[in-house]
């Protein structure tokens, strides 16, 4: 009954965001390589692959965390399912995928020597020296959430096939030259316009309306004046939360839990390690044969190849590739490792230091097992009472006895409108707080019972409609006060706009906008140059006249509202765009245009892919991520 999460954004620019966001993901995404199958549950088959929900996870959460860092801490795995981050992730994933399978059927491949060179030549793992840095290499590794230099070195190897493919269907695709006129002269035209600010002053100086006035605004404003549609309700709620407060666990099942965990849980052993590394067996040789005659890793480095060991930091045994785990855990401390071999070269590590691994008691998890198991076993005493429901609702029981039958308390909801509140404009106490009780309560007709519903948080709930009070205009009587405010604000609105058209007409038959405002006892100003998108923080210009300017020719007139009224202004200048004299934007300019055909073309060509290889999403699986919480 698990409902398959919408995906939409919020605005433009949010989804602009998200996809840029994913985008940057794209050659850090980890877990993309090729599995088994059969070894976790899978989000999604393509061709004869799998992809397990585990990378899709990983994926996700990665990408909700980075979002944290930019929109706060309050930012949560439904915002991002509302916007679509969840989905965006999964279809990259399935993009990375059929890439891959192409390559392999391709016959493509990338070397060792190809990865090195890849790896040295990143700009991110490089120092202040523009050098191939091993500890900022690791760092990055780390911050980008590799678990080892192996699984990342992995990964690029598959990166590098899927570039080699769309590098090759996306080669020289360039904007063509009216294209970029076009779009360039659009973000880039400025106008300049000579304005009157036509202030509005204050309502409180104006004089109350009388009897006649009033009721006249009263009349002809009731959307200012009407309450909102109120519904009184009766609803039945499955709250796992309540239900895991009033079950404890026997103590023998949080002992069996805890030795199922503690494995997973243990702290493993550490290492502080350093390393030596270099791209030429016979000079790690030499640098081992010193080490043999007594030399110290730092002296036999110098001496040999120009080097100093550098701090790896404290590493756990799956942090190193096989090769470097199994030399660096098998030494004593102070030992040094006979020369590895790896993708990034040759390898003498330091054991400089050793923390012994530690397994945690069971208090430590005692609480977190408990809460763990208490929520699991509410869930199947609520997966139970939800077909007891289902079952004496359809035999014709009201909520209220179903609510006997499961043990629960029915919820009365006194009338409240869409935003929950009563009709004195406070929170109405008792409501879930799913967000999805409100909607289904509004789109339900006066007497009819719901199906049973299912919450975000593995909760269910079903409600009937026992009244609804029709939107209604309020007597005048019981918003005086409110209407007498409304009638100021309205008066003091039209005399602004009609000061604001006198100057409009002046300046029209004065021949000049100069001219107007000073028969009005104003006075104008000339704006600096703005674009459709970019003005002076400080400019008096309007978003709406802003609008009006770029719809005008020269000299005309404008009227448009303002920050404290109105504004009325004349179009004094347009200034074309000419992308000569600004090369370096009119270059980023046609990379952004190239980009954006490139990626059009890649999706046909990805779309084309799903013919030779299906793709089959698995929608249980792919909500179930976020059912996991986060």
């Amino acid at each position: 009954m698990i409902e398959a999460m919408r995906s939409k954004a919020a605005s433009w620019v949010v989804k602009i965001l998200a996809v840029f966001l994913i985008l940057s993901f794209a050659v850090w995404g980890i877990g993309d390589m090729f599995r088994g199958r059969g070894i976790l549950q899978t989000v999604a088959e393509v061709g004869d692959t799998e992809i397990p929900s585990q990378d899709l996870n990983d994926q996700f959460r990665r990408i909700v965390n980075a979002m944290r860092t930019r929109l706060g801490s309050n930012f949560d795995t439904r915002q991002a399912v509302q916007l679509g981050l969840l989905d965006q992730t999964l279809d990259h994933l399935i993009g990375s995928r059929l890439l891959s399978l192409e390559a392999k059927r391709l016959g493509l491949a990338a070397g060792d020597s190809l990865v090195r060179t890849t790896i040295r030549n990143a700009p991110e793992f490089r120092n202040e020296s523009n050098i191939f840095d091993p500890i900022r290499f690791r760092e990055v590794l780390s911050a980008e959430g590799f678990g080892s230099e192996g699984a990342y070195v992995e990964h690029l190897r598959n990166e590098i096939m899927r570039r080699q493919i769309t590098g090759a269907i996306t080669a020289g695709v360039t904007p063509p030259a009216p294209l970029l006129d076009v779009v360039y002269g659009y973000r880039n035209e400025q106008r300049v316009v000579e304005l009157v600010p036509v202030p509005a002053g204050r309502a409180d100086a104006l004089p109350d309306p009388d009897e006649a006035a009033l009721a006249a605004f009263h009349k002809k404003n009731p959307a200012l004046f009407t309450a909102p549609e109120y519904r009184r309700i009766v609803a039945l709620q499955l709250d796992p939360a309540e239900v895991a407060a009033t079950i404890e666990p026997p103590e023998k099942r949080l002992r069996d839990e805890f030795e199922f965990r503690r494995r997973a849980l243990s702290v493993p052993e550490r290492r502080e390690l350093q390393q030596v590394l270099v791209q030429d067996e016979a000079v790690a040789r030499k640098i081992a044969a010193a080490l043999q005659e007594g030399q110290s890793l730092e002296k036999a480095a110098q001496d040999v190849a120009k080097a100093k060991p550098s701090d790896l930091g404290k590493l756990r045994r799956t942090d190193l590739t096989p090769a470097l785990a199994e030399a660096a855990f098998a030494l004593p401390r102070d030992g040094v490792s006979a020369p590895v071999n790896d993708p990034l070269g040759w390898h003498l590590i330091r054991v400089v230091s050793i923390e012994p691994g530690r397994e945690p008691t069971f208090d430590e998890l005692r609480q977190k097992i408990r809460d763990d198991m208490a929520r699991d076993l509410a869930i199947d005493i609520l997966n139970k009472q939800t077909n007891q429901i289902e079952d004496a609702l359809a035999g014709g029981a009201t909520i209220e006895e179903t609510a006997v039958k499961v043990g629960a308390r029915p919820i009365r909801i006194p009338a409240m409108d869409v935003q929950g509140r009563d009709s004195g404009g406070r929170k109405v106490s008792g409501i879930p707080k799913d967000p999805k009780f409100i909607e289904v309560a509004f789109a339900t007709p006066a007497g009819q019972v719901t199906t049973l519903e299912e919450t975000a948080d593995g909760g269910f709930f079903v409600l009937r409609v026992d009244s609804v009070t029709a939107p209604a205009l309020k007597p005048l009587a019981a918003v005086r006060t409110e209407a007498v405010s409304a009638w100021k604000r309205q008066q003091l609105l039209d005399a602004t706009r009609k000061r604001a058209e006198a100057v409009r007409t002046d300046a029209s038959g004065l021949g000049g906008i100069d001219k107007a405002a000073a028969r009005h006892g104003l006075k104008a100003v000339t704006s600096k140059p703005f674009t459709r998108f970019v003005r002076d923080p400080s400019s008096p210009v309007s978003d709406a006249l802003a609008a009006e300017a770029f719809r005008a020719k020269p000299g005309d007139i404008m009227l448009a509202p303002g920050p404290d009224g109105y504004l009325v202004g004349q179009l004094r200048q347009v200034i074309a765009a000419e992308p000569g004299k600004n090369a370096e934007e009119a270059r980023l300019l046609r990379t952004q245009l190239a980009n954006a055909l490139a990626q059009d073309i890649a999706g046909q060509y990805l779309a084309a892919l799903k013919q030779r290889y299906p793709v089959t999403i698995i929608r249980a699986a792919v909500d179930s991520i976020v059912a996991g919480g986060g």
